[in-house]
């Protein structure tokens, strides 16, 4: 469901512990909702494990969000990976003074990148794996999309 924002099927701002039915859909059939909380601050990364039919599954880190289409600065890894490889491959992506600049947890953003990693190597159900964006601040991580393809 692409656009979810400003398709109407995302409601924003939403208080206390009840919400009304949308005036637009009166007569839907809801089996449940999502509720998540709005994170307003964070660095933008990609996090990604792309399958290269060379190697095999990768780990990707890079800038997220609409940086992802303007910046070509992504660093790839084969997993399994470090944590001290992570740290690097965030250096490569020109990611790590942005981390430091605002104070965002990097240690966060490298463990995640870990577990990607660990992922990628044991589902090889898992043909691509896309976190974008992560937001990442002096609170941890928040993947705030995720699109997952299968073999």
């Amino acid at each position: 469901m692409g656009g979810r924002p400003n398709s109407g099927r995302c409601l924003r701002g939403l208080r206390g512990d009840t919400f009304e039915r949308s005036p637009r859909s009166p007569d839907a059939d809801i089996e449940g909702v999502l509720v998540q909380p709005q994170i307003e601050d964070g660095v933008e990364a990609l996090v990604g494990a792309p399958t290269d039919p060379e190697f095999g599954p990768l780990v990707a880190v890079g800038p997220g969000g609409t940086l992802v289409e303007l910046l070509d600065e992504r660093a790839l890894r084969v997993p399994p990976i470090t944590t001290e490889e992570t740290t690097d491959a965030i250096a490569d992506a020109h990611r790590d003074a942005l981390l430091a600049e605002s104070a965002a947890d990097a240690a966060a953003l490298a463990h995640l990148l870990v577990r990607v990693g660990d992922l990628a190597v044991e589902l090889q159900s898992v043909a691509e794996l896309d976190l974008n964006p992560v937001l990442v601040s002096e609170d941890g991580v928040a993947v705030v999309d995720a699109l997952v393809r299968n073999r």
